[in-house]
């Protein structure tokens, strides 16, 4: 709770565009003041002043970067289905114009300020392949009893993917695996 966007907050959290003529004119899409409550939204308003980053941007990465800090522990249950904070993001703006690395700078700052560890060692750039994926959060292996491979302790992971254009050629490649095993982490 106070993490970001509530299930009520949610719906229609876009503004609509202001726009007479929209094959002409297209403004950016704004958020709703209800969808920037709570701890990352009083975030999000002391570093705006302060930044040439979307606020919705901001928003989006910091319950993102969060959401991994966290872990899949906390939860709710949809009919079945059990929903944790870890979340799947992309963000799409002009290059190098749209401030998209420095509102995930931003949100980064802030958790590692809470978990400096999870921010050191759980926050990996790239994407090759669902094999290389695995092994970022891979379990112990032992043979014979011995241990002979210690495996990654701490499950949560961020993974970045500062052009999603790399991502795209990457899942392109024939057998590669990247795609179903996103779909499943999902």
């Amino acid at each position: 709770a106070g993490w970001g966007i509530d299930a009520e907050a949610s719906e229609g959290i876009w503004e609509e565009i202001p726009s007479e003529d929209r094959h002409t004119r297209v403004e950016k899409p704004r958020l709703k003041e209800a969808a920037s409550h709570g701890l990352v939204g009083e975030f999000t308003r002391l570093i705006e002043p302060h930044s040439e980053t979307d606020p919705a941007a901001v928003i989006f990465q910091t319950l993102i970067a969060s959401g991994s800090m966290i872990g899949s522990g906390p939860h709710f249950r949809v009919e079945a289905d059990r929903h944790t904070v870890n979340e799947f993001l992309a963000l799409v703006g002009d290059t190098s114009k749209a401030r998209k690395g420095a509102s995930r700078g931003h949100s980064i700052r802030l958790c590692r300020r809470i978990e400096e560890p999870w921010a050191e060692t759980r926050i990996k750039e790239g994407l090759s392949s669902g094999e290389g994926l695995i092994w970022l959060v891979r379990d112990l292996a032992e043979k014979d009893g011995k241990i002979v491979d210690p495996g990654e302790a701490y499950k949560r992971l961020l993974l970045t993917e500062s052009e999603f254009a790399s991502t795209l050629s990457v899942l392109e490649r024939p057998g590669n695996t990247l795609s179903p095993i996103l779909r499943r982490a999902w």
